[in-house]
């Protein structure tokens, strides 16, 4: 997941691009690491709902959509512990809302559009192509072109157009990483 989200982010900030203030090609390795903290807030989730090889009921449902939180305040307060790491500023935000949508109709807050901070919005491409893409409990693997497809449909939706965009260009990447990593 890691390197989906790089290879996003350097397609929209690399080298020659305009870059927003909040963004600059140097943030790109604290996206790298920040990414792994995505989620950390599932180790507050019990196992028998994180791992249920069958859908999630919607009281259960609600338990795992507070890994986003959990998350959040979890490196909250290792800041407190170990200073205000930017990586760490990141992971705040990214393991808050990586489950918010373009749309408002995400989680944990139902923030929308650009309100949503944009290393949160290059995590999203990176973790549901990942999760769609990878073998789970509950569900098989899909391909990379079904995931790539249930993307773009959910272009300027669940996800911001412009992120799906730089998707498309990077696209044969991510198939790569994907063929690369699926044992």
């Amino acid at each position: 997941m890691q390197e989906f989200a790089r290879i996003i982010a350097e397609n929209l900030f690399g080298k020659g691009r305009e870059t927003p203030d909040s963004f600059v090609p140097s943030t790109i390795d604290d996206l790298y690491i920040s990414t792994l903290l995505h989620d950390v807030g599932k180790v507050g989730i019990p196992d028998g709902i994180l791992f249920k090889p069958g859908r999630l009921s919607s009281e259960e449902y609600m338990v795992m959509k507070t890994h986003a939180t959990i998350g959040q305040d979890t490196i909250r307060k290792a800041q407190t512990y170990i200073g205000d790491e930017s990586f760490l500023n990141m992971g705040v935000d990214i393991a808050g809302y990586h489950h918010e949508r373009w749309d408002g109709k995400g989680y944990p807050t139902g923030m929308a559009g650009e309100k949503i901070p944009l290393a949160s919005r290059i995590v999203s491409i990176a973790d549901v192509y990942d999760a769609l893409t990878s073998p789970r409990v509950y569900k098989a693997a899909w391909s990379h072109e079904e995931t790539i497809e249930y993307m773009r449909k959910g272009k300027g939706t669940q996800f911001d157009p412009t992120m799906i965009d730089a998707l498309e260009k990077v696209e044969q990447e991510f198939k790569k990483i994907r063929e690369n990593w699926k044992d």
